[in-house]
């Protein structure tokens, strides 16, 4: 994990300053790249549990859609709880 990620994490939980949102965005990509390259993949098991959305980009085309607003992304404000919860299944 980068500083910058590491930073981030601790950020959305209440400790500490976000990192800058370029540089976010440009270790989120480096990521996504190294992942495709790689051909990471991830089974269920390993994604159970809740997970909390802090920071946006949007896709290429909603990018586009409002004029580069997601580009540098977002950063979604704290009163704002997105989860997501992956369970086990029966």
């Amino acid at each position: 994990m980068t500083e910058t990620l590491h930073r981030a994490l601790m950020a959305l939980g209440g400790q500490g300053a976000r990192p800058s949102k370029p540089d976010l965005v440009a270790d989120l990509l480096q990521l996504e790249k190294a992942g495709r390259k790689d051909k990471t993949t991830y089974r269920y098991e390993q994604l159970v549990g809740t997970w909390q959305l802090g920071f946006i980009t949007g896709t290429l085309r909603s990018q586009q859609q409002t004029r580069g607003l997601f580009k540098s992304g977002i950063w979604l404000p704290s009163w704002l709880q997105i989860r997501i919860c992956y369970e086990p299944g029966e």
